[in-house]
């Protein structure tokens, strides 16, 4: 009996504990509810048609009180306000570009629209659960999939050569259309794919080293253990290395494999294996997508919990440097005049070139213990910079058979039938001191350009409805700044810069016109964006940041809380990897470092988060799609 009472006391004893820590959260969520609704009615009040894209910045235009300031308008950096403002705190985020969204925007000349970072994203269920979460509704952002209009769900198509190669969603779907290809090769296929499905903790790796003193991430390294091995098989081995020890002996099918290292811009003899396997395993089981109404649809959606928690996302406002008072960041610069305080923190999702290099002064980054060595290492060895094609052509995407699907064009260069990856896209940026031959004289207009090609028109369900009649090709290839020399401002940046884009127009519709020589006569408006053009919007050249190598990814240097400031934090693709969807993965992590990990706040919103990410991963849990 006695025993009865005590079993019958420590139940009632678990739930009053169980019942006073809900009450505790339910409280807690009660108080984020209502300083958002205060700091509402104490915002500065926004035009009814105010495009929440394009608020220019002015003194009147900020908030008062202001939590947190982020600098940049990226998908990490937005997605990271949005989470803040679910919690009552009020966030500034400051744009230097005349549009927000960072790489995910859009521009429109001419009557054309056309996307500038935003090609295909994969994991659709995943990534529109967590975009609906922080945008705080169900079915606040849509996708449209590549392949739908035909069923064949086709997302990317390969060209090695004359040779055409179709990627379609689900594993067996995908080794089968190489089996049926390359038959003699199917076990070393199958070798493959299994070594890419073991890599995924790798990129877990890379994550939990922010939560690692150095100390222990190097003995983690050196010493033998899960981590050392990780390391060794899946980082350090290149993705060319990988394809030779799963056996695989045909040129063209290396090729084929490797084609999208295009995404994060590091050759396979560089690639690390772990990087290239997540790009594939991206796609691989539910295929590729476009965002409903455009790549605007990301920072669109993020917009409104800033703004409906007294927030402000103000474009025109370059931040000239931030300020550290007492080893603390205090407060920006903006337009090298003005001066914005955070009670709380800055954020900084410009890059780790921009923040090092351009806001931080040299005795602040030294007290930091200086600059990363991943910096060091691609200043000193150069970075991606990419040429945009952006191309308009008169007629629906519909009328032109404009595909929904990329092209990955490697046409055979010199003797070989089948390119070396490697040494065609090394040879498009040769040596930084030397502009390579195709660039020189009448050069480019017989050279057939290794490229990208994209068609935003035909992937978004909504383009004809803002551009009717009109639809656009983006067609990149690979280049170096150097090769631009060093040009005045924009609109005037000389001569030779324009004699070099020219090339690059030429090259780039001879690109374009090599795979629809039937639309010639279609093609209406051509504009070439250049690395400068990175740098005049993005603050640096690169498209994709620091080099994604091995050491990029082991560099403990790399921090997203850097010591001996308080209060400055940074985010973006630079502390994990590019692409859109580990944008919002790592806002999570900079949350972590912001609020602390054991922060009670950080808990109960993950807590939401999880649990209405798991309840959209169920069966026929997902709205329909557009």
């Amino acid at each position: 009996m006695l025993q009865v009472q005590v079993s019958r006391r420590q139940v009632a004893q678990t739930a009053g504990i169980a019942a006073a820590v809900v009450s505790l959260a339910q409280v807690r969520k009660l108080w984020w509810r209502v300083k958002r609704q205060a700091a509402k009615r104490n915002a500065p009040a926004l035009p009814a048609d105010a495009d929440v894209l394009r608020i220019g910045y002015s003194a009147k235009k900020l908030p008062s009180d202001i939590d947190h300031i982020i600098i940049g308008s990226g998908l990490s950096g937005l997605y990271l306000a949005a989470l803040l403002s679910k919690l009552g705190r009020k966030v500034l985020v400051l744009e230097q570009h005349y549009v927000a969204g960072g790489c995910t925007h859009t521009f429109k000349d001419k009557g054309y629209e056309f996307d500038t970072g935003v090609h295909y994203v994969g994991q659709e269920r995943e990534l529109t659960a967590m975009m609906d979460f922080a945008a705080g509704r169900q079915g606040a952002f849509t996708m449209s999939q590549s392949g739908a209009e035909n069923d064949t769900k086709i997302y990317n198509e390969i060209q090695v050569g004359k040779n055409k190669y179709y990627f379609r969603p689900g594993k067996e779907n995908f080794i089968g259309d190489l089996v049926a290809k390359f038959p003699e090769e199917e076990a070393a296929i199958r070798r493959f794919f299994r070594e890419a499905d073991s890599s995924s903790n790798a990129m877990t790796l890379v994550a939990a080293k922010q939560y690692m003193p150095s100390f222990l991430w190097s003995a983690l390294l050196s010493a033998p253990g899960p981590v050392r091995c990780i390391t060794n098989r899946y980082m350090k081995r290149t993705l060319s290395t990988v394809l030779k020890e799963c056996g695989i002996k045909n040129e063209e099918l290396k090729a084929v494999l490797s084609a999208e290292f295009g995404d994060y811009a590091t050759v396979p003899d560089d690639a690390p294996f772990f990087l290239h396997a997540g790009i594939l395993g991206h796609y691989i089981q539910q295929g590729a997508f476009y965002p409903t109404g455009g790549s605007d649809a990301f920072a669109e959606v993020l917009m409104h919990p800033i703004l409906e928690s007294g927030g402000s996302v103000l474009v025109r406002a370059p931040v000239s440097k931030i300020i550290v008072e007492n080893g603390r960041a205090v407060g920006v610069e903006v337009k090298g005049k003005d001066i914005i305080r955070a009670k709380c923190s800055v954020i900084s999702s410009a890059g780790v070139e921009v923040t090092y290099r351009k806001l931080l002064n040299e005795v602040d980054v030294q007290k930091m213990g200086g600059p990363p060595q991943s910096l060091l290492a691609t200043e000193k060895k150069g970075s991606a910079h990419h040429v945009y094609g952006f191309i308009g052509l008169d007629g629906t995407s519909k009328e032109l058979g404009l595909p929904t699907h990329n092209i990955w064009s490697f046409p055979s260069w010199g003797k070989d039938a089948t390119p070396d990856l490697t040494a065609v896209w090394k040879s498009l940026t040769t040596d930084k001191d030397k502009v390579p031959g195709f660039l020189t004289d009448d050069a480019a207009t017989k050279v057939d350009m290794p490229c990208f090609l994209s068609f935003p028109s035909a992937k978004d369900a909504l383009y004809d409805s803002r551009c009717p009649g009109k639809s656009t090709a983006v067609v990149l290839t690979e280049s170096r700044v150097e090769f631009f020399g060093t040009p005045g401002p924009m609109g005037k940046r000389g001569d030779a810069y324009d004699k070099v884009k020219e090339s690059y127009k030429e090259l780039l519709l001879n690109a374009f016109h090599r795979h629809f020589p039937h639309l010639k006569s279609k093609v209406a408006y051509v504009d070439i964006g250049t690395p400068w053009s990175n740098e005049h919007y993005l603050g640096h050249p690169g498209s994709y940041g620091l080099d994604q190598d091995v050491d990029r990814f082991l560099d403990h240097s790399l921090q997203m809380a850097p010591r001996n400031v308080r209060g400055l934090y940074m985010t973006g693709q630079d502390y994990l990897c590019c692409g859109v969807f580990p944008q919002p993965l790592i806002a999570w992590i900079t949350l972590s470092k912001v609020l602390g990990i054991s922060s009670l706040d950080f808990w109960l919103l993950f807590g939401d988060f999880a649990c209405s990410f798991l309840r959209r991963m169920l069966p026929g849990a997902l709205p329909a799609r557009q």
